[in-house]
C-alpha cells in the first residue's frame, strides 16, 4: 500500500511558592488552592495506559471471529494495513488496523464512524468500496475492498510524469466519480495521489479514489491526540480548505486538477518555499511543455482561487480537458458538443485510448505515443 510521511504533555504539579511571606497571624496556614482546569497528570497517564494495553495485531490473527489477517501489505502512522479473509464470505479483503491512541478517545471514534458511515454509502467503480467499521477487544479498523496494483504516488515517485493519454483517463473515471459522491452529499476532501489507486485486477488498469474523509479524519484525530501535524496534504489542499472555511465539491475539482498538474509537470503546482502563501495568492507556473498548450488554460480555471470562477463539477473539468487535448492524438471524429461533457466525450475517446493501451500492454501503460510505429 502506500509509504506514508507522539509525546504526552504531562502536566505539571504546581507548588507553593517557598519565598513568599505568609501573614504573621498564621505563619504555618496557606491559602486554598484554586481548582485547576489544566488534565490532572493521572487522567493524562490513565488514558495513556488504556492506549498501551492495546497491541496491534499480527498475521495470523482472526478478528470478530470472522477476519483472519493473511499479511500485512502496508503500514504508515496511520495505521496498518493487513489482507485478510472474511471467513463468513470465504472472500478477501483489506484490513485497516488504526493506532491504538484513537481507541482511548470516544470523540475520534464517534468521527470515525460517522465518515465511515458517508463512505459506506458509495458504491462506484471508480471508488474503493468501504464495507464496515469494527472493533474487536478494543482494535478499531476498517473493512474495505481488497484492491490490487499501485498507489498513483508510487507511480509518480519512480517515474516523475505521466504522459496525456493517462491524465485524461484519470479526468474521465475520476471526474464521473466525484459527481457520484457530491450527488450523495460527500466531499472527499484529500484528493491526492496517494489517496487515487490504479486497480490492476482482469487487466484493467483503472483509477480508484479511496479513502473518502477517513484518512483524512484519521490524521485530524492523531494531531489532536499527539500534538504533532499530521496533515501531509497541503500541496493539493484548494485555498478555501486551507484557510478554514466552508466548503463544497469545487474543492475536490481543485484538488484533482492539482494532481493532475503533478501528473503533467512532473511536481505539484506550488511545493517551494512558503507554499500556504502562493496557493491563496499565486497563480500556478506555467507547465513547461508545448503540448499542452489549450489543456493548460483548462487546468488553470479548475486551479482557481474563487471557487466561483472554478469548474462547477469534475463532468465538466474532465470534459473541457479531454475536448482541449483530442487533438494530441490526431483525432478525426467529430467531437460531440461540450454541453454532453464527459460521457459524450469519453465515449468517443475511450476506443482509442483503449487500442491503443491494449497494443502496448499493461507494463508499457505510461509510455508516450510518439513511440509507437
Amino acid at each position: 500500500m502506500v509509504k506514508k510521511r507522539l509525546p504526552i504533555n504531562n502536566a505539571e504539579t504546581r507548588m507553593p511558592d517557598s519565598t513568599s511571606a505568609a501573614p504573621p497571624s498564621a505563619p504555618s496556614a496557606a491559602p486554598p488552592a484554586a481548582p485547576s482546569t489544566a488534565p490532572s497528570k493521572r487522567s493524562l497517564v490513565q488514558k495513556r495506559s488504556f492506549a498501551e494495553t492495546i497491541s496491534l495485531p499480527t498475521k495470523g490473527t482472526v478478528l470478530c471471529n470472522r477476519y483472519k489477517l493473511l499479511e500485512e501489505i502496508g503500514r504508515g502512522a496511520m495505521g496498518v494495513v493487513f489482507k485478510a479473509l472474511d471467513k463468513s464470505l470465504d472472500s478477501n479483503v483489506a484490513i485497516k488496523v488504526l493506532p491504538p491512541e484513537l481507541a482511548s478517545s470516544k470523540k475520534a471514534i464517534a468521527n470515525l464512524k460517522q465518515e465511515a458511515k458517508l463512505a459506506m454509502r458509495l458504491r462506484h467503480p471508480s471508488i474503493m468500496g468501504l464495507h464496515n467499521f469494527e472493533n474487536s477487544d478494543g482494535c478499531q479498523f476498517l473493512v474495505m475492498e481488497l484492491l490490487q496494483g499501485e498507489t498513483l504516488e508510487e507511480y509518480l515517485l519512480r517515474e516523475e510524469k505521466a504522459p496525456l493519454p493517462v491524465s485524461l483517463d484519470l479526468a474521465r473515471y475520476l471526474g464521473e466519480a466525484l459527481d457520484y459522491a457530491h450527488f450523495e452529499n460527500v466531499i472527499h476532501r484529500d484528493i491526492k495521489p496517494a489517496n487515487i489507486f490504479y486497480d490492476q485486477r482482469n487487466q484493467i488498469y483503472r483509477p480508484r479514489l479511496t479513502d473518502f474523509g477517513i484518512a483524512r479524519q484519521i490524521r485530524e484525530s492523531m494531531s489532536r491526540l499527539t500534538h504533532q501535524d499530521a496533515s501531509g496534504t497541503l500541496l493539493y489542499m484548494s485555498p478555501e480548505q486551507l484557510q478554514g472555511e466552508d466548503i463544497d465539491g469545487r474543492a475536490d475539482v481543485y484538488s484533482l486538477a492539482a494532481t493532475i498538474y503533478e501528473m503533467m509537470a512532473g511536481h505539484p503546482p506550488f511545493y517551494r518555499g512558503d507554499i500556504s502563501y502562493q496557493i491563496i495568492n499565486k497563480p500556478p507556473p506555467p507547465i513547461d511543455e508545448d503540448l499542452y498548450p489549450e489543456a493548460q488554460k483548462v487546468l488553470f480555471k479548475a486551479l482557481a482561487k474563487d471557487p466561483n470562477e472554478r469548474w462547477p463539477n469534475g463532468r465538466t473539468f474532465a470534459a473541457h480537458l479531454i475536448q482541449t487535448s483530442l487533438t494530441y492524438f490526431h483525432a478525426e471524429y467529430e467531437l460531440a458538443p461540450v454541453q454532453e461533457m464527459v460521457p459524450g466525450l469519453a465515449q468517443q475517446l475511450a476506443p482509442k485510448v483503449e487500442q491503443w493501451m491494449a497494443t502496448k500492454g499493461p507494463r508499457r501503460l505510461y509510455d508516450y505515443p510518439e513511440d509507437e510505429e
